[in-house]
């Protein structure tokens, strides 16, 4: 491999110089084309050696306009040591032991694979006879190139010079039933090439073989991707919700909840709020007290336990104070990169909780059909992958294609997940009820409100922590704009200015919560590292066709 690596490192710097150890005295190349495009190349390379050598290595590319050109049966007159690394096929020609001093002649024969190059407008032979990359002169090219059928002589062009140079000059041929003959009139400085464009009609090869193969296998795959999708709509139309919401006024939270419950049952997840919103909770209990320090708050533990059903509530509530120096007054702002893996804990606690009080909202054979098809996408992606490594090329068109086609189905196929869950009983029954008590927090009227306020006192912020999971604290808050309700007694403010409204009071909590979702919620950053041509259809180019590639002495 160290070889390797070194004979290729002297190739591509000494491009711009020459090697002066050697040099090639004629290059004669034949290659015969199939109608299936594929060329029986036969190389005959006369080297001369002015300083002692071992011999020629050879490159030549097997890749062009991203696809993967295979070379095949490859033959040479001398002991030679190949490598292929799927760019290129590296061959060194001559033996380590023996050097060479005057002329050397090597012969190389193999065939190149072009096959169907997805162009479906014209065919052609667009062939590097010499690449660019070659390190030394080259004196005289011969060559005969073959075709398996009659095309058009005039359509042939034949350039010579560095890469991309159009120019024509240095080079004669002529064209001879379907054989093309020609020789250089000049020597080939180093990178210098001489390519073939001759473009062709398009079905010229014989390829529909090919062809329906290829269109066959991208049917399937497009089948296949298209078939996730189709399935989990099918699961969703046998399984999917069917439960009628029947909705009921309520005035409180439904069955006791805490805020947390409440959040999860609206949406059937657990969102960050749903269980920071449980300070203001605990608060309203009087289990803390509140310290608004304007950039930061504290919070001061009342009671050693609280009372509650729920095991992830109390969880919760004993882990806020374990990054006390005291155990009973905690900065918001020492919780962060900490308290992050509680939360995750909580949401834990609370699902096992819902399970084994049988107070899920959702069937478990609707949350594991919803696992299955949320598996959907990685099949999706794994016959995308598959594909292109099968194709073995990059084709951007096809890519692209592939790549809509198979980000519709994922989403098609998320989307129904989503709608294949089937609510339970208990989940459907508490579900009218929260959106019952949510309508009415949206469409309370004044009188009633005061009745309520008459009834408790407290009312306003017994139900203010589920205005916040339910996304109605402002609204709820200016429902009480012209109704006497006195500061909160578990919170103190750093603004003594005795100023005081539910709607200031709402913008403070608001803040708070983004106090207490940037510090309790969050977690450590991990580290991270950051480390061919066109066409023939112009008339071509310099080293802008297939093959070619280049070589140097060792």
């Amino acid at each position: 491999m160290l070889k390797l690596v070194f004979s290729l490192f002297l190739l591509f710097t000494s491009l711009a110089f020459g090697d002066s150890g050697y040099y090639i005295k004629n290059y004669n190349i034949t290659t015969d084309i199939s109608d299936k495009n594929i060329y029986k190349v036969n190389e005959k390379i006369t080297a001369h050696f002015l300083q002692p050598r071992r011999g020629i290595f050879r490159v030549i590319p097997e890749k062009y306009n991203g696809r993967i050109i295979p070379i095949t049966n490859v033959k040479t007159n001398t002991e030679t040591y190949s490598r292929d690394e799927g760019d290129f096929l590296y061959l060194r020609l001559g033996n380590p032991n023996k050097y060479i001093l005057g002329d050397k002649v090597y012969h190389i024969n193999y065939d190149y694979n072009i096959g169907w190059d997805k162009n479906q407008k014209y065919d052609e032979v667009y062939y590097n006879l010499i690449g660019n990359d070659w390190n030394t002169r080259i004196d005289k090219l011969t060559f005969k190139i073959t075709l398996p059928k009659s095309f058009d002589k005039n359509n042939v062009n034949i350039t010579l010079g560095p890469r991309d140079s159009t120019n024509t000059e240095g080079v004669i041929w002529t064209v001879n039933k379907n054989t093309i003959s020609g020789y250089t009139t000049r020597p080939l400085k180093p990178g210098e090439s001489v390519t073939l464009a001759l473009p062709l009609p398009e079905g010229y090869f014989n390829l529909k073989g090919e062809i329906t193969k290829f269109y066959s296998i991208e049917i399937l795959v497009n089948i296949l991707i298209l078939l996730f999708p189709l399935i989990a709509f099918i699961l969703y139309k046998k399984f999917g919700e069917k439960n009628i919401i029947v909705e009921s006024v309520e005035f409180y939270p439904p069955e006791k909840m805490t805020p947390t419950e409440i959040g999860y049952y609206i949406d059937g997840r657990i969102n960050s709020k749903d269980l920071t919103s449980l300070i203001f909770y605990w608060a309203n209990k009087g289990y803390i007290k509140l310290i608004d320090l304007k950039y930061d708050f504290e919070i001061i533990k009342l009671v050693e336990q609280i009372k509650s059903k729920n095991d992830f509530e109390i969880y919760l509530f004993n882990s806020l104070f374990i990054y006390s120096d005291n155990g009973i007054k905690i900065k918001i702002s020492d919780l962060k990169n900490n308290f992050y893996k509680h939360i995750e804990k909580a949401g834990e606690i609370f699902e096992t909780d819902l399970i084994l009080n049988h107070r899920e909202l959702y069937t478990l054979r609707s949350v594991k059909l919803q696992s299955l098809v949320k598996s959907f996408p990685i099949f999706i992606i794994g016959i995308i992958i598959g594909y292109f490594v099968y194709l073995n090329e990059n084709n951007i068109f096809i890519l692209s294609k592939e790549l809509i086609l198979g980000t519709i189905s994922i989403l098609l196929s998320l989307y129904f997940s989503e709608k294949i869950k089937t609510r339970t009983k208990f989940g459907n029954n508490i579900l009218g009820k929260i959106l019952g008590f949510k309508k009415f927090l949206y469409v309370a009227e004044k009188n009633k409100l005061e009745m309520l306020l008459d009834e408790n006192p407290s009312y306003f912020y017994d139900i203010l922590p589920y205005t916040i999971v339910l996304g109605v604290s402002e609204k709820w808050a200016n429902k009480f704009k012209d109704l006497e309700i006195s500061p909160p007694e578990w919170m103190d403010s750093y603004n003594s200015t005795g100023m005081f409204s539910t709607l200031l009071l709402i913008n403070s909590l608001n803040r708070s919560m983004e106090i207490f979702n940037e510090n309790m919620l969050s977690a450590p950053k991990a580290p991270t590292n950051f480390g061919g041509g066109t066409s023939s259809m112009d008339g071509g180019s310099s080293g802008g066709g297939v093959g070619g590639g280049g070589g140097g002495s060792w």
